[in-house]
């Protein structure tokens, strides 16, 4: 689970957290055994996989590390590939350091066709010239009918798009059902019934939200990210994070002492910095906690965990009036193909054949949740609370109102100084003046190294 949550210090899985390495490259890394094909090859299909690109061999690099059952669905999904396009041949060899490998090759004048990176870093590699734009085979194979806008926007750099999105995360929070029914508690909708609704919880001996760090310290970006998203709503955050609002503005101010007046009535667990984050999560799955503000990747252990209630999501409510609430969002990792790949075009088909709807569908398999519209997740045999996210998920991107996760869309510097201080802020440590002209000055020093995303 923490692999996934350091998104911006390590190399996220996009379609199938998979590198693939040009074919003739010295620097391919660790060799592997190849799948066979297995039968003639079945045609032109519905994706288009019929198109002749010639022959290529490509390498793939995957994570040694992950479970047997995923590496064993990619092994299936390479057969298949391969049997509609026997002139194309993927070697999949298990390494224990993608990311390391990557950047090492890239930088060197090597690299993998397909890089698989963060969308930090597709901008980084797009501005350096280490990717081709994707726009001409996004036409061919309909990708801008599978995705909404804010993905391109996100993976895009001097208006060309030069990435296909990886895992998708986002912000909810998950809550007791049970516990809420017997007590008659809504769901609130604005900032009051919030702080309303915690204070109910207090006089029931309940804590409102758990949180803990002490293990962790990085996972303070989930409620930064949740709080100035509640608080400046899509429109102000998106000026803050391009520079057309300043860090010390009284939006973010009203924003940060907001989350300070949570945190010090103990309505956001108060002393999270002194217990991990599975006692966070204990004290939700115990009921001793009656909300849990975390990520999408979640689900699957708390489902796990959880026997003596039901339990659901909600969507933070706008803290701010005449602001929408928004689903604060992020990209972990995206798929793009690099310029010294010598046939694009057979990369470009493999990386079409992995985003076909049934394909990413059956992801979901694996917790592993899209940004892709159009999927059917009926069939798929994954949890029912796992397909309740997904579909909560679509619906609410559907209105088009999305938040921006720290980790994906705040420049490094920025990032960094928010989640390392944010402690010493609600503690009273350093005044609110401080940590917001620090943030001003750390986004001054991103915006000079060109830190900052355009989207």
């Amino acid at each position: 689970m923490k692999r996934r949550l350091a998104v911006l210090c390590a190399l996220s899985l996009t379609a199938v957290t998979l590198i693939t390495g040009c074919g003739s490259s010295a620097e391919k890394g660790q060799e592997g055994s190849s799948s066979e094909a297995g039968n003639e090859a079945a045609g032109v299909s519905e994706n288009g996989s019929g198109n002749d690109v010639g022959s290529a061999e490509l390498t793939m690099f995957w994570g040694s590390a992950e479970a047997q059952e995923y590496t064993d669905y990619i092994k299936e999904v390479i057969s298949e590939f391969e049997a509609e396009n026997p002139d194309i041949k993927i070697n999949l060899s298990l390494v224990s350091d993608p990311e390391g490998q990557i950047k090492q090759q890239i930088a060197a004048g090597g690299g993998p066709d397909i890089i698989n990176t963060t969308s930090t870093d597709t901008y980084l590699f797009a501005s350096a010239d280490y990717l081709i734009p994707l726009d001409d085979y996004a036409k061919q194979y309909n990708w801008d009918e599978r995705f909404d806008q804010w993905v391109k926007d996100t993976l895009s750099y001097d208006e060309k798009w030069y990435g296909l999105p990886g895992q998708m995360d986002a912000m909810v929070v998950y809550y007791n059902v049970s516990m809420f029914e017997e007590n008659g508690w809504e769901i609130p909708t604005t900032y009051d019934e919030l702080v309303s609704l915690c204070e109910a919880m207090t006089e029931k001996g309940v804590f409102p939200f758990t949180y803990g760090v002490s293990d962790y310290k990085i996972a303070n970006q989930w409620w930064i990210s949740q709080a100035f998203c509640a608080g400046l709503g899509q429109e102000d955050m998106h000026k803050l994070l391009q520079g057309e609002m300043d860090w010390t503005s009284d939006e973010v101010r009203d924003t940060v002492e907001k989350f300070i007046h949570l945190w010090q009535n103990n309505y956001i667990y108060k002393d999270s910095a002194a217990i991990t984050l599975d006692d966070a999560r204990s004290l939700f799955t115990t009921g001793k906690a009656a909300m849990f503000m975390t990520g999408s990747w979640d689900v699957t252990t708390l489902d796990d965990s959880i026997t003596g209630f039901d339990w659901n999501v909600y969507q933070m409510p706008s803290w701010r009036e005449g602001v929408d609430s928004v689903l604060p969002v992020a990209l972990g990792g995206s798929c793009s193909i690099n310029t010294r790949c010598e046939n694009p075009d057979a990369a470009a088909k493999f990386l079409d054949y992995m985003y076909q709807p049934e394909v990413a569908a059956r992801m979901l398999e694996f917790t592993t949740l899209y940004p892709q519209k159009n999927i059917d997740i009926s069939g798929v045999d994954a949890p029912e609370k796992v397909k309740m996210l997904q579909s909560f998920i679509d619906d609410t991107l559907e209105i088009g109102n999305i938040g921006y996760c720290a980790w994906t869309y705040w420049p490094v510097n920025t990032d960094t100084y928010a989640w390392n201080n944010i402690e010493s802020v609600v503690m009273g440590q350093t005044s609110v003046d401080e940590y917001l002209n620090k943030l001003q000055e750390n986004f001054e020093l991103d915006m000079e190294k060109g830190n900052v995303l355009e989207f």
